[in-house]
């Protein structure tokens, strides 16, 4: 396997894989990302010194990278952040590098890792922690994944969320969808809007430009530890669909609902796909029937962020940097 294999796969220059694989010049996001899946399909391996080169192998001090989730601790166990995870084990394997695990669930308790400070860097999801956990994090490089974090330190990898939603609502309308409705919680006034609160902006926008009528189902958040709560949310949420005139036919899941709407339509009787259009903002393939959903890339968002990171290692002094990542639309068959 040569890097002429990997340009020809990807439809790109070997100077454009060169320099991603340097980690050099400019790349667009979106030829970076067709170049890693190229790099993926065809299991190509980078000879050792272009490891070394394109991982930036050489500011790691202590070969070892923290993930921290700010937020509940079962994120990390959702099919999301282990595809993460995954990824970012992937992108830190060729640097004989380790990856430290810890939460955040005491505003009162900083990670260990921090306090010894025996890592080169952090990446970070969920929300922004106190302000003294703050104050350590910002002592190291970081990345914030998937969701928006702090918007006054570190750097950023997420997918596009405005795109997730549009590519949501521009499906429906192609499915022929008369009335819209997005389900999202309660929008809030903050520096950093929650990604649910992005993507049902970009959905509501995409519809109202296209004349398409989108109703707003929301409430607000539910506890992300009580899936009855969330079920309870869901019932509210679906209790008024029905009730809506005209009949809403075509609905996009903008937050972390999606397996509680969808049980719950069942539950009603409304059997999406048929009754009812559905677009979930997740790779939930296992539902059934299996509605259209968004498949933001996990894997390679953890992959990216690994790279992001390292970026900043080597360019400390560079102005915070946000990479968004394009989301796809997948159509059951």
């Amino acid at each position: 396997m040569t890097i002429k294999q990997v340009a020809l796969e990807a439809g790109v220059s070997t100077a454009t894989v060169s320099r991603v694989l340097n980690n050099t010049g400019v790349v667009q996001n979106e030829t970076r990302e067709k170049i890693l899946r190229a790099i993926d399909k065809l299991g190509y391996k980078p000879s050792t010194r272009q490891q070394i080169r394109s991982s930036g192998a050489a500011p790691l001090k202590h070969r070892n990278i923290a993930m921290i989730w700010t937020g509940p601790s079962d994120a990390a166990f959702s099919e999301t952040g282990q595809k993460m995870v995954l990824g970012i084990l992937n992108a830190l394997q060729p640097l004989g590098a380790n990856l430290t695990v810890d939460h955040i669930t005491d505003a009162n308790r900083i990670p260990q890792c921090l306090t010894e400070g025996k890592i080169d860097g952090v990446l970070l999801h969920g929300p922004e922690p106190s302000p003294a956990i703050c104050a350590r994090l910002r002592q190291f490089p970081a990345v914030w994944l998937l969701q928006s974090g702090s918007p006054f330190f570190g750097d950023h990898v997420q997918p596009d969320h405005g795109l997730v939603g549009r590519l949501a609502a521009k499906h429906l309308i192609r499915q022929g969808c008369n009335q819209l409705g997005f389900v999202g919680y309660t929008p809030v006034l903050t520096d950093t809007p929650p990604y649910s609160q992005t993507r049902a902006l970009g959905f509501k926008t995409y519809a109202e430009l296209s004349g398409t009528p989108c109703t707003a189902l929301t409430r607000p958040g539910a506890s992300e530890n009580n899936p009855q709560e969330s079920q309870a949310v869901a019932k509210q949420i679906v209790d008024e669909l029905k009730q809506k005139t005209p009949k809403i036919d075509g609905l996009f899941v903008a937050n972390d609902l999606s397996v509680f709407i969808h049980r719950e339509l069942i539950n009603q009787g409304i059997i999406p796909q048929k009754d009812i259009q559905l677009v979930v903002g997740s790779d939930d393939l296992y539902l059934i029937p299996q509605p259209a959903c968004i498949q933001i890339f996990d894997q390679q968002i953890g992959k990216h962020a690994v790279q992001t990171l390292l970026w900043r290692i080597k360019n400390p002094d560079m102005p915070q940097i946000t990479c968004s990542l394009k989301s796809q639309l997948v159509i059951p068959a």
